[in-house]
């Protein structure tokens, strides 16, 4: 494959820069650029892998930068290739310019994520491995981090292949009972044994699937909305949460009009945090729209702060929302202005709403025990990460296509359904999993993976 190159940081100015080569050709190119200062050792085709030399990068006799060139060598680089990374000063006219020079030499620009498409090409990752490369850089919290590093060691995977392995061993099982007809011994199948086996290897998928929501919970946050009638300080709870006034507080119903959005960090839960217009029926054309995008927001989210004003009885409006999310499971009933008497019916409030938390947004009471509980009731079905979870859409989408074709390999085996049929349909849930881990994937799904990475990665 030709020697791609890249700049490997991100754009802007910075201390340091690096320029990533990678190929069969990327000593002999940057040793065209690069002088090392040290006067035995001139020549950087002579230097081992995982070493580093000092010295300048030149090109048409002009001096480009003062550089560090790091070196390592096939196969024990991050693309299984002959791999060198230039660091110089972070400034992007100094990059562009060592990078121009690196092409000029035959190089050619990498395209997004190609280092670690050849990675995976050259079998140093797997697919799944790759897709946590990416989980790692968009990481939003130390969870997120974590979980994506777990993948990227390998944790998933191991987790797909012994599912893989059972698979394949019930397969081969009548696979001999098809190829060998003649022989008593081996086309006898015990049809028992083999519906056992797939029940548990049907366990273990529908374990795993369960893994995705907290996965992409993780991963990318949970929707979460700020709901009640107007005044009841939604507003001021979400300045409360994120820090900052983002929302407009005003004693006038109605302020809030459109949807407030925010993301934060909850005792690393990240919530995608959206404030919503007062609930309540209005004449104003532009409020009874607000009022109108926040059910939607509702019936959308995956958690809902309720604030209710906690020195007030529960009004018609109260009664609206609280009818509205008894149909939701995670909901927050939030007592706002827990400083003022309490006139609350909490009687009333509980029949719809089990989670409930007292606070005052105004003097920031409260607020810690509301993030607690936040954590608390998003993770609650959180799975083991060290044990390996699911994160990307197309992970879930493979893996519960390969359940379903086991469970219509089930349906033959309990009506008597030929081998050949059986086989045909535990066939496709072997495909499906061997796409999962990029063991037989194909280019349009490899070029949508790497199509999300930066150019240098």
């Amino acid at each position: 494959m030709q020697t791609i190159a890249a700049v490997g940081t991100p754009k802007g100015n910075g201390g340091i820069g690096i320029v990533r080569v990678s190929g069969d050709d990327s000593l002999n190119i940057v040793n065209k650029i690069f002088v090392p200062y040290s006067k035995k050792n001139k020549n950087i085709l002579d230097m081992s892998g995982y070493t580093a030399r000092l010295g300048k990068v030149v090109f048409e006799g002009e001096l480009l930068d003062e550089a560090i060139v790091f070196v390592f060598k096939s196969p024990k680089s991050y693309t299984g290739e002959n791999v060198v990374e230039i660091s110089c000063h972070g400034g992007l006219f100094v990059l562009n310019r060592v990078l121009d020079a690196v092409l000029s030499f035959g190089a050619r620009l990498a395209m997004p994520g190609e280092f670690t498409k050849r990675a995976v090409l050259n079998g140093k990752m797997s697919i799944i491995q790759a897709e946590s490369v990416i989980d790692i850089i968009e990481a939003k919290s130390k969870s997120a981090a974590k979980l994506a590093l777990l993948n990227k060691e390998g944790l998933l995977n191991q987790r797909i292949f012994k599912i893989k392995e059972k698979l394949t061993y019930v397969i081969a099982k009548i696979s001999v009972s098809i190829d060998y007809p003649e022989d008593e011994d081996l086309s006898n199948i015990d049809y028992s044994k083999i519906k056992n086996d797939l029940l548990n290897v049907l366990e273990e998928i529908k374990n795993l699937l369960k893994t995705y929501k907290v996965g992409r919970i993780i991963k990318d946050g949970i929707d979460t909305v700020i709901v009640g009638k107007p005044n009841v300080g939604k507003s001021s709870l979400m300045n409360a949460l994120i820090l900052k006034e983002k929302s407009i507080i005003t004693d006038i119903p109605g302020t809030t009009r459109d949807i407030v959005e925010e993301t934060i960090f909850c005792d690393d839960v990240t919530l995608n945090l959206k404030d919503t217009a007062g609930i309540r029926i209005s004449e104003n054309i532009i409020e009874k729209i607000g009022i109108e995008k926040s059910l939607e927001k509702i019936k959308e989210a995956e958690l809902v702060l309720a604030v209710f004003d906690a020195s007030e009885e529960l009004s018609k409006e109260d009664e609206k929302i609280l009818n509205i999310l008894k149909e939701k499971d995670n909901v927050i009933g939030i007592l706002n202005k827990s400083d003022l008497p309490k006139k609350i019916n909490l009687e009333g409030l509980k029949k719809s709403i089990k989670n409930i938390v007292s606070i005052s947004a105004k003097k920031n009471v409260g607020i810690e025990k509301l993030k607690e509980n936040i954590k608390k009731i998003s993770y609650n079905d959180i799975s083991d990460p060290e044990k390996g979870i699911l994160t990307t859409k197309r992970q879930f989408v493979s893996l519960e296509k390969s359940s379903e074709y086991i469970k219509k390999a089930l349906d033959q085996v309990n009506v008597n359904e030929t081998a050949d049929l059986i086989m045909d349909s535990l066939d496709s849930a072997l495909e499906e999993l061997l796409m999962l881990t990029g063991e037989k994937v194909s280019q349009t799904v490899t070029d949508e993976i790497f199509s999300k990475f930066c150019v240098g990665k």
